[in-house]
Parts: C-alpha cells; structure tokens; sequence
C-alpha cells in the first residue's frame, strides 16, 4: 500500500512541474509578442 501512495506523489509531483512549464512558456511566449517591435522578423 505504501509504494501506491508513493506513486501517486511521484506523479502529482510531475502534473505540478509540468503544468509549471507550460503556464512559464505561456507567460513567457506573450511577454515577447508585446515586447517585440520588428514585427514578423523578430529576432527573439
């Protein structure tokens, strides 16, 4: 029983990270589509 429990940590633990990657890549991917003033040949 200790082992499923441990399992169930092991991935609610990479769920958090993962949906912390994306939401920083999000943020991340909007801060640059403001920032940017080359338009469409933007370096960045």
């Amino acid at each position: 029983m200790r082992n499923r429990i441990v399992g169930f940590l092991i991935i609610g633990i990479a769920a958090l990270i993962g949906l912390i990657v994306y939401l920083f890549n999000r943020a991340l991917t909007d801060i640059i589509s403001t920032a940017c003033s080359h338009g469409t040949s933007c370096p960045m």
